[in-house]
């Protein structure tokens, strides 16, 4: 099985550093970090995540975060105020900035 590289940074302090399997099928990377099943949409540039509660969509080309509770149903679409995609090979470097009471400044970086 083929292993990428999963970062997450956010306001520049590293939350995820995980080397991890992944599956790739079409245009989707397929990757699981402890409970959480992630797939990578490279064609769209959509990363979701989910777990047993909740799945989050982060759309970086209609710059929206859609948060959905699955066991009450309830969808929310949470709009990122900046969000940019830079692809060049095999490493994705996704940014998006949220603004509510503070800044929050989020980076993921794939490597496969």
């Amino acid at each position: 099985m083929n292993k990428l590289t999963f970062k997450l940074l956010s306001n520049n302090k590293e939350i995820i550093n995980e080397q991890i399997n992944y599956l790739k099928q079409e245009n989707i990377i397929k990757f699981k970090i402890n409970d959480d099943n992630y797939e990578y949409d490279e064609k769209n540039i959509i990363l979701v995540k989910r777990d047993s509660e909740k799945e989050l969509t982060i759309n970086f080309k209609e710059k929206v975060i859609i948060i959905n509770l699955l066991s009450n149903n309830i969808k929310i679409d949470y709009p990122m105020d900046k969000s940019d995609a830079n692809i060049n090979n095999n490493i994705v470097i996704l940014n998006y900035t949220l603004e509510s009471d503070k800044t929050v400044e989020n980076t993921i970086i794939i490597e496969f």
